[in-house]
Parts: structure tokens; C-alpha cells; sequence
């Protein structure tokens, strides 16, 4: 192992990601399928997530993601996880990704006690899973206070290195990373119609891989 491993993330280390911008309709995929987890206050906007993604509400009122999870092969993100759908965060929706395909973000902190392990292997599946990212991703610790960062990740052509970095990255000039839809309520990420057609792009594409085996 290499003392990366057994860096010091501390409590709620800063998630920096830049990257190459991707598709819009890779962009839907990538968030579709790195959601396991929707909490929202905004109830109505809850009702209509669910009936577009085909699930039930819950008795707290929070969509039942697990047949989506399961049918659409959902990764199982603890900490890498895009929340570009709802999300009750103060900070409203967020991620590495938004739904223009824009690759960054500089704005908000992972879970509690993330380990170096955890979050290579997350990154690992990702990268796995679309073999098309280029990005670079550090964690900066003491709640991105610190003035280096603990580790630094490269995720190119379906795979990951990490390394010690010399200097935080910061975000191009031209980034937006906008994450906010400005419309009834800012928990809400993306319109209904938005939605609807990010769920015809993974609808084709699982469509495309169930065909695979028989093409073959």
C-alpha cells in the first residue's frame, strides 16, 4: 500500500473535481446511475420523481429507489454519489456532474470519515463503469480549510491513479457547474421534463445492453 492509504481525510474533507465536459446524454446516465438515494422536503417534487423514475414514495415520503437501483444497475455510491435530482442539502443540488455535462465542482464536502480506500474504489467503479472520463479529483481536508490537498486522483480510460499534489485545483474560468434549477423550489434539480428525458436516454441504453448477448 502506499501512505496515501493512510492519509488523513478528517471529518469532511472538500470534494474539487475538473474534468473534460461529457454528453448531455452521458451526463443523464451518470447521475441516473450514481443516485441510490433521494431526500427531499419539496413533496410535490417528490410525487412527480417517483412516478417519472416508476417507483413508490415511501411512508416518510422519500422515493423507493431500490427496483430503479436494481433494474438500471444504479452504483452503490457512499461518497461519490451525484444528487443533481433533489437533495435537502442547504446547498440544494450538487455533484461532480451536471446535467449540461459540465465534469467539476469546488462547493460542498463528503460524508463523515470518508477512508482513502473507500473513495479510490468508488472512483474506481466509476471510472470502470464509463471508461469515457477524464477528470482530476482531490480531497482537501478540515473541511476544505486546509491549504493543500490530502490526495489527489486521476481518472483516465477507465482507470485510476493517485498521487500527493503539488497545488489545489481550481476551477476554469469558464465553468459554470451550475447546480441549481430555478424554479418552485431550490431542493429541485432539473424540471420534470428534464427528468422524463434523462430516463428515455437510460431506458435505451439498458434496451441496448439486454440486446447485447443475442447480437452476439
Amino acid at each position: 500500500m502506499s501512505e496515501d492509504t493512510y492519509c488523513d481525510l478528517t471529518k469532511w474533507p472538500r470534494l474539487l473535481v475538473v474534468g473534460d465536459p461529457v454528453t448531455k446524454e452521458q451526463a443523464a446516465e451518470i447521475i441516473l446511475r450514481t443516485t441510490s438515494y433521494l431526500g427531499t422536503n419539496d413533496r410535490e417534487w417528490a410525487k412527480k420523481v417517483s412516478k417519472i423514475l416508476g417507483v413508490k414514495l415511501d411512508r416518510i415520503g422519500y422515493p423507493e429507489l431500490e427496483p430503479f437501483c436494481a433494474k438500471y444497475n444504479v452504483l452503490d455510491m457512499e461518497y461519490l454519489g451525484n444528487h443533481q435530482i433533489a437533495s435537502s442539502w442547504i446547498g440544494g443540488p450538487h455533484g461532480w456532474v451536471n446535467w449540461e455535462g459540465e465534469v467539476g465542482c469546488d462547493t460542498f464536502n463528503l460524508g463523515k470519515w470518508p477512508s482513502f480506500d473507500a473513495v479510490l474504489g468508488e472512483w474506481q467503479v466509476i471510472a470502470s463503469a464509463w471508461p469515457f472520463l477524464s477528470l482530476r479529483a482531490q480531497l482537501v481536508p478540515d473541511e476544505g480549510e486546509a491549504l493543500e490537498a490530502a490526495v489527489e486522483f486521476v481518472v483516465k480510460g477507465g482507470e485510476v491513479t493517485h498521487h500527493k499534489p503539488e497545488a489545489l485545483l481550481k476551477r476554469p474560468r469558464d465553468a459554470q457547474w451550475t447546480c441549481f434549477y430555478a424554479g418552485t423550489g431550490h431542493e429541485r434539480g432539473c424540471t420534470a421534463e428534464t427528468l422524463e428525458w434523462a430516463m428515455t436516454v437510460l431506458r435505451g441504453l439498458n434496451a441496448k445492453e439486454q440486446e447485447a448477448p443475442d447480437a452476439t
